[in-house]
């Protein structure tokens, strides 16, 4: 809707009302909740990207532990280590993260120009391995930076070369659209 410009994203800082100065804002939210509410639109159908709830497994002994983890163990179906999905865009990693869960395919989202995160959690298991990165970013000048600056980061700190694959937004697929 906001694409169509129905709708417009809110600024940060607006309050739950929106800027104010478009009631539909709040008329999509609380009709998305309503149809949530009324089981039309699965709650688990939209990630709030911006939170993260952080549980860790555990059971009160270690046999009980394993006899319990036995059940969702799952075996790499990759000849190496599984490729690394990265997204420019959280909304976009939400959308992606159960198919890269059933796939055992690792996602991260950029989320734009960074780098503190890339060095603390991307760029270890980049390291000593030979693993695929597929990119998912926009396809404009800024979308190109973000990509390239990923790209620097990683292959410093991973110390290797960063062979990303671009899968999406292509120059192919908008040459298909146009």
């Amino acid at each position: 809707m906001e694409t169509a410009g129905l709708v417009r994203k809110s600024s940060r800082g607006q309050s739950r009302r929106g800027s104010g100065d478009d009631p539909r804002e709040q008329e999509v939210t609380d009709a998305l909740i309503w149809l949530r509410d009324k089981g039309v639109v699965s709650w688990t159908w939209i990630a709030d990207e911006t939170r993260q709830l952080h549980e860790w497994e555990h059971a009160p002994t270690v046999a009980k532990f394993v006899r319990a983890s036995v059940d969702i163990a799952r075996v790499n179906p990759w000849p190496g280590e599984p490729p690394l999905m990265l997204v420019e865009s959280r909304s976009l990693g939400g959308v992606l993260r159960a198919m890269t869960s059933e796939y055992l395919c690792s996602i991260a989202a950029t989320n734009g120009q960074v780098e503190g995160f890339l060095h603390t959690e991307v760029a270890p298991i980049l390291q000593r391995n030979d693993r695929v990165v597929l990119y998912f970013g926009d396809f404009d000048l800024q979308g190109h930076q973000i990509e390239a600056n990923t790209r620097r980061v990683l292959e410093h700190k991973a110390r290797r070369r960063i062979d990303s694959n671009r899968i999406a937004i292509t120059e192919e697929q908008i040459a298909n659209v146009a």
